[in-house]
């Protein structure tokens, strides 16, 4: 694998959520596999939801950061999907 990562950040501005489910689809056409899905959301220590989530393909790693609605958006869209295993 090469050194290539992207890294994907993910913060509230108002956004139309559907990006999240676009941008998942989007990897998983790519052929990305889901290596890290945390189970729940954390919680900052400033209160601010935060969720992950990191998939690879022979080439790249992607890590996907996001906050607040997009946090919640992006838990939803990778546990109602059942990439769990993949």
């Amino acid at each position: 694998m090469s050194n290539l990562i992207t890294n994907y950040n993910l913060v509230y501005k108002g956004s139309e959520l559907g990006e999240i489910k676009d941008l998942i689809d989007e990897l998983k056409n790519k052929q990305y596999t889901f290596t890290i899905i945390p189970e729940e959301i954390i919680y900052m220590n400033n209160g601010i939801k935060y969720y992950y989530i990191e998939a690879e393909s022979k080439d790249s790693k992607v890590l996907i950061n996001s906050y607040g609605s997009e946090a919640e958006e992006l838990f939803k869209q990778v546990h109602e999907r059942s990439f769990f295993g993949n």
